[in-house]
C-alpha cells in the first residue's frame, strides 16, 4: 500500500482511542536539553505498542530487521540537526 497501512488520525485523542485489531502504535519524540550556554543535547526516543498478540507476531520480525537501519537513519537526522544548528544564518 502506498501509505504502508498507516491510519490517518485527527489528533492525540484519536490516537489514544485508536484500537483497530492487528495494529501497532508508534511514537517518535525529539527532546532538546540545554546543557550550558550554546550547547544543547538532542535526545530521541521511539516507543512501540502492539495492540494485540496478532500485531506483536507480525511486528516483531519487522522490528528485528528495521532496528539497525532505524539507528542509522536516526544518526543521520541528528547530524543534520547538528549541522543546521551550527549554521549562523539560521
Amino acid at each position: 500500500r502506498a501509505n504502508y497501512g498507516q491510519a490517518t488520525l485527527a489528533d492525540a485523542h484519536a490516537f489514544q482511542a485508536f484500537d483497530t485489531f492487528g495494529s501497532v502504535k508508534l511514537v517518535v519524540s525529539f527532546e532538546c536539553r540545554l546543557l550550558e550556554a550554546g550547547l544543547t543535547r538532542v535526545v530521541t526516543e521511539t516507543r512501540v505498542h502492539c495492540l494485540d498478540k496478532h500485531a506483536l507476531r507480525r511486528f516483531t520480525p519487522y522490528w528485528y530487521v528495521i532496528r539497525p537501519v532505524s539507528g542509522i537513519i536516526r544518526r543521520r537526522m541528528l547530524k543534520v540537526i547538528a549541522r543546521e544548528c551550527r549554521d549562523p544564518r539560521l
